[in-house]
Order: structure tokens, then sequence, then C-alpha cells
């Protein structure tokens, strides 16, 4: 018994075989389109039928550029050499080729393996895939491309539609396109990005994310596109249920979108009076007084974040941030965000690129250009494109 071994080549996130390949035997299936459900059969038959008439698809992969960045997976079927030949040569029909439980032979138990092979290759794909999409939808997210990010946060949510962070994220993309959209095409937008934001906290009631989007939504939308004050308070009301701190947030979110900023402030000093000790209670009032404009005060209270958890990246984003945002404090501002930089960011952390763009913003406004170009050049390598980061880069340039 001679083993056969295939290598399938798959593209990292279309969910398409590129190539397969028998290392044995040379056999090239190219170009095979696997999609996720009905046609994944329809194509293992054609594969089958290809390996059993000892040849590939017709055509091969011509364009070796397509290999680059897709996955190799390696797979052995075990059973004797079909006596196919090199490309080019004369192919032999396929023997008998694996022995059935009853000891005898079929010579469809081969073609079938290769076949069973794809369809487990597509399975394995659709596991770890939904994630790679998901990802590259978070990226394009990061650099303002909105209609490509909801075209791969769809895909995501195809493969995995029960997954409520998917779906968040999902309505958060909708929500973006709508509002730089046409007013033709944002009802539609809204109603999707309502759907998805629903279907997030229907799937799990914990994902406090996506029941402060909806907050927003329901405050923000007009009561046509689905707005409701009263729904927006009843998401509050779970918040609070689940976390007081979180709960404060909530009610102050409201009040924010109200226009009732002291009300809104009230909220959030109470949340850091009830907590004095809590990290999570000092960064977030000191988000609550970025958005007002009030640097000195959210430079403080990011400080006291800092003091009571030092391992705690975000506050040192903020605070580089503030300093770049206020035009003052650099030298701390730089301090920090460098310490940004040694971190991995985690899923809901500020990404990289934004480090290096407030880093840049921080050494232009003290007239250092060349260490300000350096900096931006770094954030446009890690999102290629983003407006904001090429304007700075021509400032500078």
């Amino acid at each position: 018994m001679k083993p056969e071994q295939f290598r399938l080549y798959l593209h990292p996130y279309k969910l398409r075989i590129v190539k397969i390949e028998c290392l044995v035997q040379r056999i090239q299936c190219s170009r095979v389109l696997v999609n996720t459900h009905p046609r994944q059969s329809h194509h293992a038959r054609r594969i089958s039928g290809a390996a059993k008439r000892g040849r590939g698809y017709d055509g091969f992969c011509r364009d070796e550029n397509q290999l680059q960045g897709s996955w190799v997976l390696p797979v052995v079927v075990r059973g004797r050499n079909s006596g196919v030949k090199e490309r080019g040569s004369r192919a032999k029909p396929i023997p008998n080729g694996l022995r059935t439980s009853h000891g005898g032979s079929h010579p469809m138990i081969r073609p079938i393996a290769i076949a069973a092979v794809v369809i487990l290759a597509v399975t394995h794909i659709q596991a770890a895939g939904s994630d790679v999409v998901y990802q590259a939808g978070r990226q394009a997210l990061s650099r303002g491309e909105y209609e490509k990010a909801v075209d791969l946060f769809e895909k995501a949510v195809a493969l995995q539609p029960n997954n409520s962070v998917f779906h968040y994220q999902l309505g958060g993309a909708y929500g973006q396109l709508a509002t730089r959209s046409s007013v033709f095409k944002q009802p539609g937008l809204a109603r999707k990005a309502k759907n998805s934001l629903e279907r997030a906290v229907e799937l799990d009631g914990n994902n406090t994310n996506a029941r402060f989007g909806l907050i927003d939504f329901y405050m923000i939308a007009p009561g046509v596109m689905g707005g409701s004050e009263s729904k927006a308070l009843a998401q509050a009301a779970e918040i609070r249920k689940r976390d007081s701190l979180d709960g404060h947030r909530a009610q102050a979110r409201i009040y924010q979108r109200q226009k009732k900023m002291e009300l809104a402030r009230a909220e959030m000093i109470a949340a850091v009076r009830e907590q004095p000790a809590s990290r999570k209670a000092h960064y977030h009032y000191a988000l609550f007084l970025f958005v007002e404009k009030n640097f000195k005060g959210a430079t403080e209270e990011f400080e006291s974040a800092i003091k009571l958890d030092a391992s705690w990246m975000p506050s040192y984003f903020r605070l580089g941030q503030t300093a770049a945002m206020a035009g003052n404090n650099f030298a701390r501002g730089e301090e920090a965000l460098k310490q940004y930089l040694t971190h991995t960011p985690g899923e809901e952390d500020p990404p990289l690129a934004r480090a290096w763009y407030w880093l840049g913003r921080i050494y232009e406004q003290q007239g250092k250009k060349a260490e300000a170009k350096q900096s931006y050049a770094k954030s446009l390598k890690l999102t290629p494109g983003a407006k904001e980061v090429m304007e700075a880069m021509k400032r500078v340039s």
C-alpha cells in the first residue's frame, strides 16, 4: 500500500481551493471553486472523476502568484499507486484502488477518498476561515473601507450565523456606511444595522457592546427607521442589571444624545464615586471628559487609571492621544504612546496604526518632521490608504 499525498492550496478567506496537487503522481487540479453548500458535492464529483481517469482538471495553475498567502493543507490517502505518469505522458487507467472491508476492491474507492478529502478541507477552512474573514473586516473598518468591511462581515456571519460578536461588528459597519451614504440608501442600511445588533443581543444577552450599539441606534435614528427612546432606556436598564458601572455609562450615553450634558456628567461622576478604586471607572470618565474637550481633566483621569492598573495599556494610548489633541504635555504623551507600541492590542484595544499616527502628530507639532514622517509611514504600512494619515504624510513631506 503506497500513500497518495495531496496538497490543497486554500485561499485564506475567499473559501476557494486554488490548486490540488498530487505529490506522488503530479496530478494537479487547479482553480476549483468550493462553495459553502450544495456545490461542494458537485466539485467533489468533478475531482473524483478526474482522479478516476488518471488526470486532473483541464488546465494547470499558470499564475503561481495565486498560491502566495494561501493555506497549504497536506493530506495522505492510503492506496495503491494508480500508475499515472508525469504530465505530458499517456495516462494509464487506474487499477482497483483501496481494499474494501470484505477483502475485495472497488475502483471508485480512491476517487471517493479524494472527494472526501476535499469536503473535509472545506469544513476545516470554514471553521478557521471565519476568523480570518472577521479579522480582515476589522482591518477594513479601521481603514475606513466600510463597504468592504460590510462585505467581509457578511461572509463571516454566513460562516458562523450564531456568532454574536460577528453580528455586532456587522451592525456597526452597516451603521458607519449608512452615515456616509445617500438619503436613498440610508433607510435600508439603518434597518440592516438595527437587525444585526438586535440579533447579536438575541444570541448573547451579555454582549454589552451590542446593547450600547442599540442605544446609539435607537437615540440617533428617526422613528420611521426604528428609533425609539423607550427602547434605548430598556437597553440601559438591561446593562445596569449586569454591571452597575456600565449602567451609569449607558444612562450617560442617553443623556449625551439628549444634549443633557450636566446629567451625563453626573452619571459618570457617580460611577467614580461608587468605585473609586476601579481603573475602568476612571478610564471611562476620562473618555467622557475627552469628548467634552476637557483635556486637562481627561489627562488627570487617565493618569489615575494608570496608577490603579499600570498593566492595562489602553490608558497609555488615550493619554498620548490626549496630549496630541491638547497640543501640550508632549513628553508624557510620547512616552505613553511608545509604551503602548510595545503591546499587542486585544480585540477591543486601539490598533497600533492609530498609536503611530498620534505619535506622528506629537512629533509634527514639535517641528520634528523626520520623526513624524517615520511614524506616519509606519501607520500607513499597517493601514494602507488611510486618508487622515496620508494627509498628515503630505504635510511633513
